[in-house]
């Protein structure tokens, strides 16, 4: 067996796949792997670019139409050969050889200490019996690593599930948020998209993510369900990669807006009660309102139209 199949996705960018791949190629030594790239129908002629210069070296899956980011990595996760899966986004450049001593570090790492917490105890967790302050030693499932923007600056690679508190956080208070990264290897709720690695038996385990999220808080969600079949997801940071983000979206920023307030209200009807529900819904819906006066008070013609159709979304 393989050690690891690389999935990557592209939609429309020719240009950053080719340098993902070239990175790929240049730096992933030491490691039996494969690379499977899924085109969701661009029309910039990726899938084409991309067998001409690799050949048999990529595994190209033409899609006729856009599926969307979770359903791809799906269609590639079922017919991937190894025994670690790493979903990396099309934006993303490798910097060094971080596949050889992350799965060095994975096969040496079976489990990781994990503390109870709220979130398990409040939660259908698999955990829900922890007492708290105990510990208890759980199989590691997926991983991430550090994400650098282009200048080599830290971005956020990790996040917390978005119940009430947080969402309210994550909607209102976020620019005026500090976070602080790990230094080490540290047991977290989810790890974001642009780099997922995993075990073949989490793909297994939980079938990938829900096809019902187009694009953004998938990873969210999925990690959801990989700590509830009583896997960790752990945030790595001796490896990093440079992430240029939000590359695929077809309108930019209101794209990623309308598909996050999409996303969460998803979540929410999934996983939690009618009460947390209609919590949700109401602190979107006041994001929403207070956006769109902001906009008119401002003057910003695009402010008000994204929060408009974001309200559309999640009606």
């Amino acid at each position: 067996m393989l050690d690891l199949s690389i999935i990557i996705i592209s939609f429309n960018t020719r240009e950053l796949t080719m340098k993902c791949l070239e990175s790929v190629f240049k730096y992933t030594k030491g490691v039996k792997f494969e690379v499977i790239v899924v085109d969701n129908a661009s029309t910039d002629k990726s899938a084409s670019e991309i067998k001409r210069k690799y050949r048999n070296k990529v595994e190209v899956v033409k899609n006729t139409e856009n599926v969307g980011f979770g359903v791809a990595n799906n269609q590639a996760m079922a017919v991937a050969q190894g025994r670690y899966f790493c979903l990396l986004n099309s934006d993303t450049v490798l910097i060094g050889n971080v596949y050889d001593r992350m799965i060095e570090w994975f096969d040496q790492n079976t489990f990781v200490p994990i503390r109870s917490s709220i979130r398990f105890r409040d939660h259908s967790f698999s955990l829900a019996s922890i007492p708290t302050g105990t510990v208890k030693r759980l199989p590691i499932g997926m991983i991430g690593c550090k994400l650098l923007n282009p200048d080599r600056s830290e971005q956020y690679s990790l996040g917390k599930f978005p119940w009430f508190f947080e969402l309210l956080k994550l909607l209102f208070f976020d620019k005026f948020t500090r976070r602080s990264m790990p230094k080490k290897a540290t047991e977290v709720d989810y790890v974001m998209g642009a780099f997922m690695l995993l075990k073949r038996e989490v793909y297994e385990r939980t079938s990938g993510f829900d096809p019902n999220i187009f694009l953004y808080v998938e990873e969210l969600e999925w990690c959801f369900r990989v700590h509830e079949q009583g896997f960790a997801v752990v945030y790595w940071p001796e490896a990093s990669i440079i992430h240029y983000g939000g590359q695929s979206s077809v309108r930019g920023r209101r794209d990623q807006i309308i598909n996050i307030f999409r996303g969460y209200l998803f979540f929410y009807r999934k996983h939690c009660s009618k009460t947390q529900q209609k919590f949700a819904t109401t602190l979107l819906k006041t994001k929403a309102y207070i956006s769109i006066f902001v906009g008119k008070l401002i003057n910003n013609r695009n402010l008000v139209l994204t929060y408009k159709e974001a309200l559309q979304a999640i009606k």
